[in-house]
């Protein structure tokens, strides 16, 4: 028998294949997977589009990647004498030592040497279209506002430059004045308050993601009708979660296949971002639309990255979710400062009425004397001995008041506990919760009281335990940092927290 005479025979077993065995259309040619793409458009089977992109679609743009071995920006920071490559985006090196990243955000920032790519302008054809329910982009680089996005429709999920602000005594900065500072000097801003370094609003590691991320992405995950992953690694929570929350259709654009395939109809299209959605805009009849945004977006004549601007929201109120803020603790915004959506509760956490106790979960930070269970939940962790792991329960128990523990997880501490959240198992602990409260308690803390200072629960610890009650389809009623350790208490709606009479 013959070799096969062609790619589409080598499709048509490819899709047998996926047919089969329920995986994604892996298409041996690019444009197959593109076609049924550009009919899910056409038939307006896809008129909710989520888009999740990263630094695979700014390359283009003559901007690296953070991870592509040896033309990533982490493989070509060593002028910068960095402890470790990500030191660049730590906040406390940069309060001791800002000169690395004053350097770095002088060389990407936005409007000065980068335009926007044809992917970026493709993501505005689909705004102007109606299409676009959400983008959420984990760059930094501007580019997405360059190219015409309305501000309303866009997430800067790690932050952008357009805001700026100390990062110790936290009050705004003028923003024009730091762009200066920065480009044209190369010097760091310093606070007009309190003398410390001020840095753009970009999230470091160690820094809670914007509140209007998880605000938003509780209303837009039960509405999607298609997620677009474009140019991302997948390789940093709790953003990385997106793909595995929602239960549309899923198509991913990029070199490499990094997300997991679950679906029949999930489409992975290899090869260069831009050249993708050339090939999708002429099939769908846009090609001279694409152009002509792009034309345009290259010669800034769409917006001003330089302006301090102000975040308008207008169709993110559909859903309010109170954020319960203790008047005496400060909360970080990392878009701009802006204040907290929802109002201060003054019922404090626990002090229900007596006929109710929520279910209350711990997990405990551990050192490293914990070691991994073997098990398919990584999550779980045992510690050396048995009575070891007894103590740890009973000082936590201690230490959370008088509800009833339903559930004690010791996670390892190394650097962060957000690693630990990449293949979303932490929504089965939530999901295993006593149905008829429909309420949980999560008290994160510390393995020990006498680590809460030199290990205390981090911002990112949160953002990842956050994620995991959304995923599970709880909202966040309430949260509070104590002493080196955070309480948050979600309800999952429809169900009551209190039995009727």
């Amino acid at each position: 028998m013959g070799a096969m005479e062609s790619s589409e025979e080598l499709d048509d077993v490819a899709d047998q294949v996926a047919e089969a065995f329920g995986v994604a259309k892996v298409a041996k040619s690019e444009k197959k997977g593109l076609e049924l793409l550009s009919e899910w458009i056409e038939n307006r089977q896809a008129k909710r589009i989520l888009v999740l992109t990263g630094a695979g679609v700014s390359t283009g743009a003559g901007i690296p990647d953070f991870r592509s071995p040896g033309t990533g920006l982490y493989d070509n920071l060593q002028k910068y004498n960095l402890p470790y490559p990500e030191a660049i985006f730590d906040v406390n090196f940069y309060r001791e030592t800002p000169q690395p990243f004053v350097t770095l955000a002088k060389e990407l920032w936005p409007g000065i040497t980068f335009s926007p790519t044809l992917t970026h302008s493709f993501l505005k054809l689909l705004s102007e279209k109606g299409l676009l329910l959400r983008l959420y982009t984990q760059n930094i680089d501007g580019l997405e506002f360059l190219a015409g996005i309305p501000e309303d429709k866009l997430v800067e999920c790690h932050g952008h430059f357009r805001t700026a602000a100390c990062i110790d005594c936290k009050k705004a900065a003028d923003a024009n004045h730091v762009k200066e500072t920065i480009v044209k000097e190369g010097k760091t801003p310093i606070c007009q308050h309190c003398d410390g370094n001020v840095k753009p609003d970009i999230v470091f590691f160690g820094e809670s993601l914007p509140d209007r991320f998880h605000r938003l992405l509780q209303q837009d995950i039960p509405k999607a009708d298609l997620l677009l992953v474009m140019g991302t690694s997948l390789q940093v929570a709790p953003v990385s979660l997106i793909p595995d929350m929602v239960s549309c259709n899923r198509v991913l654009f990029n070199r490499d296949l990094v997300m997991r395939i679950r679906k029949r109809n999930d489409i992975f299209v290899a090869g260069d971002c831009d050249e993708s959605v050339q090939t999708l805009c002429d099939l769908l009849g846009w090609g001279e639309a694409l152009l002509e945004a792009h034309r345009k977006a290259s010669l800034g004549k769409v917006k001003d990255q330089g302006e301090n601007t102000a975040n308008t929201e207008t169709e993110e109120d559909e859903v309010a979710v109170a954020v319960a803020v203790e008047e005496n603790v400060e909360t970080e915004s990392n878009s701009g400062n802006q204040e907290k959506t929802g109002a201060e509760d003054e019922e404090t956490l626990g002090e229900k009425e007596d006929n109710y106790t929520p279910s209350t979960i711990l997990i405990m930070l551990g050192s490293m004397h914990f070691e991994h269970a073997g098990s398919a939940d990584v999550l779980s962790l045992k510690v050396s001995a048995p009575e070891e792991r007894m103590g740890v329960l009973e000082e936590g128990r201690k230490r959370v008041a008088p509800n009833t523990v339903e559930s004690l997880h010791l996670v390892l501490k190394s650097s962060s506990v957000s690693s630990l959240f990449e293949e979303s198992l932490l929504s089965t602990f939530y999901d295993s919760l006593k149905p008829e409260t429909g309420e949980v308690m999560v008290h994160v803390l510390p393995e020990s009281a006498a680590l809460a200072d030199e290990m205390p629960v981090q911002a990112d610890d949160v953002d990842a335990i956050r994620m995991g009650l959304v995923m599970s389809g709880y909202q966040l009623e309430m949260e509070k940092e104590e002493e080196g350790s955070w309480v948050l208490l979600a309800k999952k709606p429809g169900l009551s927290s209190i039995d009727e009479e």
